[in-house]
């Protein structure tokens, strides 16, 4: 499952169940390799972000550097998000859903995403399971 889809689950529903206050979400996202990934994860209700496999290529690819340069791109691309949208600390943009999904059925935005706008519509459960088992198998 992406991890978008699982942090947006999660987060809500332990909104459902009125527990979110009492836990956190730290992921560790082997998708997560760029500034976007991360935004997400975090705009949808992740405290926390390892993106494990971006930091291992990273120190694969400069051993010296790699994982310290890495983590300074993602800092820097997440603040430059975060201040074009007026939010000025992490805390404010966490699980704030500041976004508009496509290509998901209204069927697990409403799951994964509650609230989040869906104009278009997209893939369903079975779809999206087809897709994963394709690129994985």
């Amino acid at each position: 499952m992406p991890m978008a889809l699982a942090v947006g689950a999660v987060h809500q529903q332990l909104v459902r169940t009125a527990l979110r206050v009492r836990a956190g979400l730290v992921v560790e996202a082997g998708e997560c390799w760029d500034v976007h990934h991360l935004a997400v994860l975090i705009g949808f209700g992740a405290g926390a972000v390892c993106p494990w496999l971006a930091l291992h290529s990273a120190r694969a690819t400069h051993p010296e550097n790699g994982e310290s340069a890495l983590i300074r791109a993602l800092e820097l691309g997440l603040r430059k998000v975060l201040s074009k949208m007026g939010i000025s600390t992490v805390s404010s943009y966490r699980a704030g859903q500041l976004f508009e999904v496509l290509g998901l059925a209204d069927e697990i935005v409403d799951r994964c995403f509650t609230g989040t706008p869906n104009r278009i519509g997209g893939l369903d459960w079975e779809q999206l399971q087809n897709i994963i088992a394709a690129r994985h198998g």
